[in-house]
């Protein structure tokens, strides 16, 4: 999970797994952001989309409701590429297709009808979250200077899970949500915030020379503001999976990275950032 904070009581040797994760991630997703052509970034948000769909598929099960799962796979793909290539692929089309495979799958086994209606609820949130706010990357993408606007959302949000976790081990004091996530602090999430806001500002600054010809350039003001709203998009997408864990049951979506959980605990604060990004950009461009 990307946490927000944690208190000074986290399990030795964690930080360092953390960090050797972190370090082996990092320069790999920043390359294929910048450097994959559109076929293999669309393959690539596939893959991150399924890994993380089926942790959530997980959650659910844990809880006693088991998914669609054929059919959450599918719509990760379709719309994966038909934010890749929107016109050769209509969302429209591929959400009409989905929930009628939904409806027809329920009906097929009609002597369990009463776990139809969660069984269909709990597919079609896997393709909205994770998949299709993964997937939402590629359209950001093709926005003029995508790249560099993918790049300073990461940048943000990495800059803020970091800032906040060693702020929240050395003062963290004040719990945030306890019952939901008992280690997060709000002097953790305070150093989150400033970060955000600080790099926000940085990027515009840096931009106006670096990024400029690649279509990303906005006055510092405008980007301290923009970091400040992915910041906060970002907690309240932690905090986010912080319930559904906890309505299953579970520490962790998964164990694939270690020091960090699944691919859904270390997308979850991305999630809500992506579509902040997304309509900012909408709405500018």
């Amino acid at each position: 999970m990307s946490e927000v904070a944690v208190s000074a009581e986290a399990p030795q040797g964690s930080g360092a797994r953390r960090v050797l994760t972190a370090a082996a991630l990092i320069p790999i997703t920043l390359a294929v952001v910048i450097f994959a052509p559109s076929w293999l970034f669309a393959l690539c948000l596939f893959a991150v989309a399924w890994l993380a769909q089926r942790e959530f598929y997980g959650l659910g099960l844990a809880g006693g409701v088991r998914a669609y799962g054929w059919i959450g796979i599918a719509g990760a793909a379709l719309l994966a590429a038909a934010l890749t290539w929107p016109d050769a692929l209509g969302e429209t089309a591929i959400w009409l297709g989905l929930g009628l495979a939904v409806m027809v799958r329920g009906l097929a086994d009609p002597e369990r009808m009463e776990q139809a209606l969660g069984r269909a609820g709990l597919t079609f949130l896997g393709i909205f979250y994770p998949a299709y706010l993964i997937a939402l990357l590629a359209s950001v993408r093709r926005f003029p200077g995508g790249r560099a606007w993918i790049v300073l959302l990461l940048a943000v949000v990495w800059c803020g899970d970091t800032a906040a976790y060693y702020a929240g081990r050395a003062w963290g004091r004040h719990r945030m949500a306890p019952r939901i996530s008992p280690k997060k602090t709000w002097e953790g999430a305070a150093a989150s915030l400033a970060a955000a806001i600080i790099l926000g500002g940085l990027a515009a600054l840096a931009g106006k020379s670096a990024w400029n010809a690649a279509g990303f350039s906005v006055s510092i003001g405008t980007g301290a503001l923009l970091g400040l709203a992915l910041n906060v998009a970002a907690q309240a997408g932690d905090l986010a999976e912080s319930v559904l864990k906890r309505g299953a049951g579970m520490k962790d979506s998964g164990a694939l990275l270690p020091g960090h959980g699944g691919v859904l605990d270390r997308m979850d604060a991305l999630l809500l950032a992506i579509p902040v990004l997304w309509y900012y950009l909408v709405l500018r461009f």
